[in-house]
């Protein structure tokens, strides 16, 4: 069975916007998260860019390294998590970042849900 949540992403799937899937197979199901790629960019961008926090997931964001094209399994689900929780909304209103057309709740909402399901996909060691 294929459970699939979409809050995040519905009204831009008929615009044609591009989304971010976060998925996971538990045994013959699969879970499987949409995000509105803006959201995403827009937490991606929130989130130090210090060398401190510039490896995994954030590197392989800005690096744009192949995860684009296809599924990319994240090599380090604790180190991602990890970063995710760095988020600052008051980044985004940086100049060079210009980002802050979102509501920052509703961006650390996306953001709650976002790790809420990657916890869920390390507990059960997906």
């Amino acid at each position: 069975m294929i459970i699939t949540d979409d809050k995040y992403y519905k009204g831009y799937d008929d615009l044609g916007e591009q989304s971010i899937q976060f998925s996971f197979e538990n045994g013959s199901d699969e879970e499987i998260l949409y995000i509105w790629e803006g959201y995403f960019s827009a937490i991606m961008y929130g989130i130090p860019f210090k060398n401190e926090y510039f490896y995994g997931l954030i590197k392989e964001y800005h690096e744009v390294t192949g995860w684009y094209d296809d599924k990319w399994e994240i090599p380090d689900i604790n180190s991602a998590i990890n970063q995710l929780k760095y988020f600052d909304a008051e980044i985004l209103k940086q100049p060079d970042i210009n980002y802050d057309i979102f509501e920052p709740e509703l961006l650390y909402e996306i953001l709650g849900r976002i790790i809420q399901f990657s916890e869920r996909a390390k507990d059960l060691d997906c």
